[in-house]
């Protein structure tokens, strides 16, 4: 159907209708009102399909160009999510750390305290 599609987009294919199309016309005898008008047809039927062909390329482009951004947004995404897990991670740890040095705070302040009465 493409190939089908794009011959038909041909503008030496329609230039070569049209100039079948008028070499009989005028061998049939018809007058220069029908010829203008095949030609004219012809003209416009290679305009229209000229336009949808290349308005087709356009919005295919766009479609790769737009399934491309979304790659991207994942793998952002993706990204933010590892960098909140490790930050999670590094609160985690920063937290039992704290906790750490306040027993050993508590556990040197009883130490001292005991050094203090038994001086």
């Amino acid at each position: 159907m493409s190939t089908i599609i794009k011959k038909l987009s041909s503008r030496k294919l329609w230039a070569c209708i049209a100039g079948v199309a008028v070499g009989i016309a005028t061998a049939l005898g018809a007058d220069s009102s029908t010829i203008q008008t095949i030609s004219g047809a012809v003209i416009s039927a290679v305009s229209l399909i000229t336009y949808i062909r290349a308005e087709a390329k356009i919005d295919a482009a766009g479609t790769r160009n737009i399934a491309e951004i979304n790659a991207v947004i994942d793998k952002i995404k993706e990204t933010v999510e590892k960098i909140t897990a490790a930050v999670d991670t590094v609160k985690s740890t920063n937290d039992t750390v704290s906790g750490t040095i306040d027993t050993k705070k508590e556990e040197n302040s009883t130490v001292s305290g005991t050094n203090d009465t038994n001086n």
